[in-house]
């Protein structure tokens, strides 16, 4: 089961849960939204670049709503944009490795963000990189696909009209979308806008959007989904990023040691320009001592001629 440690005001439970989508699908937008619906704590990206980069985690702490004694403890990983982040395939598998380190002790729930409707990129993703790649062939009864920027979220009809569509996409697509949890539909539009009313309605919006997805987690299988050679995985990881700190280290090191270097040379090269600036002078002082002697030669000798 997913209960945790105790604190001391009860049992608290754990539930983790893994964020995934295609940039732009609203992963950002949703954790903000579960953390807090009135603004946003992880910026949010709203255009083809993805704004989340490396996978990061959020912990969203509520009351048990069947124990007032006991808390829980929604655990978001949020990962990097599955496509256009600029980063090769191999690195976004990487990213999302580092994101199984978060969820190295098992995680209890996938949300599979699709804007609209599932593209070829997106079911790719699906079966080769959360199925084959991560989570393997248990990944689906731990998914739940999330249609984000669903206007009519709260319309049955339109809810139903929708998913029927989504099934006739492709055979591919009517598979994941029969094989998973379930799938639900949200609206979170950004809340920094300059007209009240819409701020407002975007509050109210993500409110409603919350409870539908508070209600799909607390009933998040209580046995952990392990992913297999999660460990394993996050062993390799923490040896990768060990060196890439001491390539780091070294790095610094080195450009730190540059940086010395170039201020000796611009320090020896101020002393030599100054060494040039006095020798100059020195030669003007003799040049003009020279000519006032000369003169005064010139003058005595006028005078000795008088």
């Amino acid at each position: 089961p997913y209960r945790g440690r105790r604190g001391r005001g009860g049992a608290m439970t754990i539930i983790r849960v893994l964020v995934m989508g295609s940039t732009g699908a609203g992963k950002s937008a949703l954790v903000n939204t579960m953390i807090d619906p009135t603004k946003e704590t992880v910026d949010e990206g709203y255009t083809a670049e993805s704004e989340t980069e490396r996978p990061s985690v959020h912990d969203v702490i509520i009351q048990d709503p069947k124990d007032a004694t006991a808390t829980i403890t929604i655990r978001f990983v949020d990962t990097v944009g599955l496509n256009d982040t600029g980063l090769s395939e191999d690195k976004v598998l990487w990213r999302m490795a580092e994101a199984i380190e978060a969820i190295r002790d098992g995680i209890h729930h996938v949300l599979f963000l699709v804007r609209n409707k599932m593209t070829r990129d997106e079911v790719f993703n699906f079966n080769n990189i959360l199925r084959m790649a991560l989570l393997g062939s248990q990944a689906a009864e731990y998914t739940t696909i999330v249609r984000t920027g669903f206007v009519f979220f709260e319309d049955p009809a339109v809810r139903k009209k929708d998913l029927a569509a989504a099934k006739g996409i492709s055979p591919e697509v009517c598979e994941i979308f029969e094989s998973v949890r379930g799938v639900v539909h949200i609206d979170v539009p950004s809340v920094k806008c300059d007209n009240v009313k819409q701020c407002e309605n975007s509050r109210e919006l993500r409110e409603k959007s919350r409870a539908i997805l508070m209600a799909c987690l607390l009933a998040s299988p209580k046995t952990p989904l392990h992913v297999p050679g999660a460990r394993e995985l996050a062993d390799r990881i923490d040896e990768h990023m060990k060196k890439e700190h001491q390539t780091a280290n070294a790095i610094a090191a080195l450009q730190a040691e540059l940086k010395r270097y170039q201020q000796q040379q611009e320090a020896a090269q101020a002393q030599y320009e100054s060494y040039i600036k006095e020798a100059a002078r020195s030669q003007e002082e003799a040049r003009q001592a020279r000519a006032q002697e000369q003169q005064l030669h010139e003058q005595y000798r006028k005078d000795m001629e008088a």
